[in-house]
């Protein structure tokens, strides 16, 4: 079956190195523990084909990718997992065996293209052939890091990054091209994460909590769809239009139109009147904070906030109160905004109904994976971590 989509390859770095200098028994569980978070992260759009010892290669086909914004936050979900989880064992262990000393020799890379590929399904797996496949895996062999100094890091293809067409690779990336036999010269752009996840981990987590004062109950549905696509209809301004009720239009005036980050501003109208959005905290897959404007110099605070679950993704919506410098202000605005509270439940219930149905229509028949079970998913890391 001949596709066309996009090719992925996580690699572990550090691999070999942390294996012969390692006691296998320790690095055997460290192992585990990382691959489990590969194994959990890499999913819907991508679809898992083969391991090869430290390298895991994926695919998406164009068919089943809503928005290029999905095929970036997958990345970055994935790196920033996989680097959580090596800070946590580096900062949980008392232990001084050479194994946990040498966790912070481990890091992620990726090799990102988009071309053309063959899928065979052998034996339950989803074996991939063709040019397009044989070049990818030749671009793990090459030397990023001696010529950028970055050594986490996205090689993202000229192919892959003209199929992505987002902003920040032309912005945040820095160009690099290679030559390979029987391929020539290869153009592509490096995204440096490891820097991306520093800054993540420096940034505190913005949501609002069920312990404060909230504007009314939060609101929750399980859409059972997977939680890349219920990202990418909460997150797009094109879709949102069709299931935000009331909602005429939605620009973002600041912060590339394909993928939501963190300091993006959208202007939604509703009839006459225009709503203000700033974004202070945006988690791919997780979930995105926003302030809404208000009079006065007041703002509501809001989180959208997305958890993937055995029936599909939960999304829930909360909202803060009112708030202000002034506090004679904020009693204001409360009061202002209070006659709408009891309304806001229904109305939230009503926006993911719809969106849910917007999804049902939209999901044509595509190729896709069923996911690990978690058990599944355990012993797989178990199995690798052991070979």
């Amino acid at each position: 079956m001949s596709k066309r989509g996009y090719l992925l390859i996580a690699d572990i770095t550090g691999y070999t190195r942390f294996l012969t200098g390692s006691e296998l028994d320790h690095a055997q569980g460290i192992l585990e523990s990382l691959f489990e978070v590969i194994l959990a992260r890499l999913k819907s759009p991508l679809i898992l084909s083969n391991i090869q010892g430290d390298a895991f290669l994926a695919f998406a086909n164009d068919e089943t990718v809503q928005s290029p914004g999905q095929i970036l936050d997958s990345i970055e979900a994935l790196y920033f997992g996989f680097r959580d989880r090596v800070a946590m064992m580096r900062e949980n262990t008392a232990c001084t065996c050479r194994a946990c000393r040498n966790i912070g020799g481990l890091d992620l890379k990726f090799i990102v293209h988009h071309g053309d590929y063959v899928i065979n399904d052998i034996a339950g797996r989803h074996e991939l052939t063709g040019p397009d496949v044989i070049l990818i895996h030749r671009l793990l062999k090459n030397d990023v890091p001696e010529r950028t100094g970055i050594k986490a890091y996205a090689l993202i293809t000229a192919a892959a990054a003209a199929a992505l067409a987002l902003d920040e690779l032309k912005d945040e990336t820095k160009p690099y091209a290679i030559e390979l036999s029987e391929f020539g010269t290869i153009s592509a752009t490096v995204l440096d994460l490891g820097a991306r996840w520093e800054n993540h981990r420096e940034r505190n987590e913005i949501v609002v909590s069920e312990n404060e004062p909230l504007y009314f109950k939060p609101v929750s549905r399980v859409i059972p769809f997977g939680i890349d696509i219920v990202w990418e209809y909460l997150t797009d301004p094109a879709q949102r239009q069709r299931w935000q009720e009331g909602v005429h239009s939605i620009s973002r005036a600041r912060g590339d139109p394909h993928r939501l980050r963190t300091g993006a501003v959208e202007h939604c109208a509703h009839g006459k009147e225009s709503i203000v959005i700033n974004y202070v905290d945006v988690r791919p897959l997780k979930h995105m904070t926003g302030e809404v404007l208000m009079p006065l110099g007041g703002k509501m605070r809001f989180s959208l906030l997305t958890t993937a679950e055995s029936k599909g993704t939960r999304v829930t919506a909360r909202f803060a109160q009112p708030q202000s410098p002034s506090p004679f202000v904020a009693f204001l605005l409360r009061q202002l905004v209070g006659f709408r509270a009891r309304k806001e439940p229904q109305f939230w219930s009503k926006c993911f109904a719809d969106m849910e149905a917007l999804i049902r229509e939209s999901q044509a028949e595509s190729y896709t994976a069923p996911e690990m079970s978690p058990a599944e998913l355990k012993s797989t890391a178990r199995n690798l971590a052991a070979a």
